[in-house]
């Protein structure tokens, strides 16, 4: 090969493929999505609820989160089309209005975070 600009291509969405990820970085960033300042501040949070609540809590938050990850998953091809990423998923599924409408909802939500954690 020796070049750098060889990109491989998705025929079923036409769409040049130029990810060079690997394995590593794709564990660094699950890593660093999962830990986060909302982890390093739950064991604080759920010390509140006691020995029952707290660990029924942290269940209840692996599997809400195995679930959104199953879900995301099996998104991944939908009627024999595979998505490479999350805006053609929802432009294919919900339609290019509506997928418009739900990131500016994202992007007004994630706004809206980084306002409430601002000291």
């Amino acid at each position: 090969m020796g070049s750098t600009e060889f990109f491989t291509r998705n025929d079923s969405i036409g769409i040049p493929n130029d990810k060079t990820g690997t394995l590593m970085t794709g564990v660094m960033h699950v890593f660093t999505a999962i830990v986060g300042a909302g982890v390093l501040n739950l064991p604080y949070a759920i010390s509140w609820l006691g020995w029952i609540a707290g660990p029924a809590l942290v269940t209840l938050f692996y599997v809400l989160s195995l679930f959104a990850a199953i879900l995301l998953g099996m998104c991944f091809e939908v009627n024999g089309m595979e998505h490479e990423r999350y805006h053609h998923l929802t432009a294919h599924i919900l339609g290019r209005t509506a997928s418009m409408w739900t990131s500016v909802g994202s992007d007004l939500d994630r706004r809206a975070l980084a306002l409430r954690r601002t000291p």
